[in-house]
């Protein structure tokens, strides 16, 4: 039993590897042909659109997915059928409140185009009752398979509609095509496993339900602690300045979503097999750690060292200004990765309690960190939630060593591991600059600090024991 979870965790992995790396590559270079085209008010009057769209998700979702995905047993016919007209009817009622709320969501940010584009937006929440029971059903079972097959189409189509409209002129609204394209077309595929059977008694899901609602508030206090700097940035600094710094946030966030988006969902299921057994979830748990710390720290220090020459050949003279808000926030993907890794253990030991008084603690420090940094700018901003991202990460981290019943000390060492890598890469950049050595080299021999290692272990122990390493061990 346990080496068949071990290689449906690994298999899993693969898949869901594989349609992250192809959707978020394709999301990088749409982006990029994207940026060229367009101009950071337009990522900015999008990015306060999606705000209210991922606000109310997250009261739509009501955390149904992971609730589904977290019970210990699988749901009946019946019960999926009654999770998906729940949702069905939570998602029918955020796209109504956001087509009412548009014009006083316009006015208040004072951008008289947004209402238009929060109507249009509003078509998100329909799409997503297709996608949200179906696909939580399919990974509960480790079938990231069929997920895989479908999604990364749907993001490479949706970004070429979005770029044909970006050069018919359409402006932000071919950003808003690419938000809505992508959705609408992975619900389509995925049309098959819809829930056709009779619903069962509102009764019968209310163990997923008692779990969920802790995650729907705990993502709704999150949501606003976290989103705050959008929101003032937004409204009293202005939409270029916020185009600037979402396409940043973006851009330097996608190695570490491509890395904590693939490992929360194959391992959120694999973890909540074995929830019973805490000393086992530890196990894996550090291994998980300290893998991602020996890719991130590297990684992230290449990105955040790269920039300045890379940046200009891929963006025009309109995002001036966007590499040190990028680089600040390669800091923050780097802290971001570990946090999302940990926040699947808590959730698959069913202490969704946790993540809620946890998130009551962490909101209000996001918010002085905003408030307190916005009067000097972006960068301030972003450096501002670097700081306090990385103090609430850590306290989360002391909660969680408490409830696996192991020292804190041992999860520290392990979210620490790569960071002497990084400080040699960083030594490489500083000693080739002041020698004068061409840009292109010095990326060169950073990457090499980084491929020598992986190649190494790929080498001893092959992809799949790569793999495994990586995502810690589950047959013991």
């Amino acid at each position: 039993m346990a080496e068949s979870l071990r290689q449906r965790s690994l298999a899993g992995l693969g898949w869901a590897f594989g349609q992250q790396a192809g959707s978020q590559l394709s999301r990088v270079l749409f982006s990029i042909l994207l940026a060229r085209v367009l101009a950071p008010d337009d990522y900015g009057l999008l990015g306060l659109g999606l705000l209210c769209v991922n606000f109310l998700q997250i009261l739509a979702t009501f955390g149904l997915g992971d609730g589904l995905i977290q019970a210990g047993r699988r749901a009946s016919p019946g019960e999926l059928s009654t999770l998906f007209r729940l949702h069905a009817l939570l998602a029918s009622s955020a796209a109504l409140t956001l087509l009412l709320a548009a014009p006083a969501i316009a006015a208040w940010y004072r951008l008289d185009g947004l209402s238009d584009i929060l109507r249009l937006l509003a078509l998100t929440f329909l799409f997503s009752i297709g996608i949200v029971v179906p696909r939580a059903a399919l990974e509960k079972d480790l079938h990231f398979e069929i997920v895989a097959r479908r999604a990364v189409p749907a993001t490479v189509v949706s970004g070429l509609l979005a770029l044909a409209a970006a050069h018919a002129g359409w402006g932000v609204y071919s950003l808003v095509v690419l938000s809505l394209a992508e959705p609408a077309i992975l619900a389509l595929s995925l049309l098959p496993w819809i829930p056709r059977h009779r619903p069962a008694p509102l009764r019968q899901v209310l163990p997923v339900m008692r779990y969920s609602w802790k995650l729907a508030l705990a993502g709704v206090v999150g949501f606003a602690g976290k989103n705050i700097d959008a929101v003032v940035i937004g409204r009293w600094i202005g939409a270029r300045d916020l185009g600037l710094y979402q396409l940043g946030f973006r851009l330097t966030r996608l190695p570490s979503q491509n890395l904590a988006a693939v490992l929360d969902r194959v391992l959120f299921p694999a973890y909540a097999s074995i929830q019973d057994d805490p000393a086992r979830v530890a196990r894996a748990y550090a291994r998980v750690l300290r893998g991602m710390s020996w890719l991130m720290f590297p990684v992230m220090t290449l990105v955040a060292a790269s920039l300045e020459w890379v940046a200009p050949l891929l963006l025009t003279h309109r995002w001036d200004g966007v590499v040190p808000v990028m680089q600040v926030f390669c800091a923050l993907a780097v802290v971001q990765t570990m946090g999302r890794s940990m926040n699947a253990v808590i959730q698959a030991l069913g202490r969704s309690d946790v993540v809620l008084a946890w998130v009551f603690l962490a909101a209000p420090l996001n918010v002085a960190a905003v408030a307190i940094s916005a009067r000097w700018g972006i960068l301030a901003v972003a450096g501002a939630l670097v700081a306090t991202r990385l103090v609430i990460q850590l306290g989360q981290q002391h909660v969680l060593a408490r409830l696996l019943g192991v020292p804190h000390g041992r999860l520290l060492k392990a979210e620490f591991a790569g960071l002497p890598l990084a400080l040699l890469q960083g030594s490489f950049f500083a000693m080739g600059a002041w020698a004068g050595w061409h840009p292109l080299t010095l990326s060169a021999l950073a990457a090499a600090v980084v491929l020598m290692p992986a190649g190494r272990l790929v080498a001893r122990r092959g992809v799949r024991g790569a793999l495994a390493w990586l995502t810690g061990d589950f047959s013991s």
